[in-house]
């Protein structure tokens, strides 16, 4: 039995260093906060002009999707058109008989 409460004891401490080391860190990080509040920049937002933001055209989004769409299926076909070469040559040259 007193090497099961060595353990319990052991393993009490740990958990307590680590919740303690957690507090200080909360602890300093709130001080840090206090004495070096964020500065909020409300005016210049305000005295900026906005500018319209440009519009994207339907078409130029529809031509998007549809040459991703040919890339990917390319690339699917491509991948898997070699792909009984591939397992017939084997891993590599050192693997092969010579």
């Amino acid at each position: 039995m007193d090497a099961i409460n060595q353990g319990l004891q052991l393993s009490l401490y740990g958990i307590t260093i680590t919740f303690l080391a957690l507090g200080i860190l909360i602890l300093v990080i709130s001080l840090l906060q206090v004495i070096f509040p964020v500065k909020r920049h409300v005016q210049e937002t305000a005295e900026r002009p906005t500018e319209p933001e440009p519009e994207v055209e339907a078409d130029d989004d529809h031509s998007r999707r549809v040459a991703l769409a040919a890339a990917w299926w390319y690339w699917q076909k491509k991948r898997s058109s070699s792909l009984g070469k591939q397992l017939e040559q084997g891993p590599g040259k050192r693997w092969r008989k010579s």
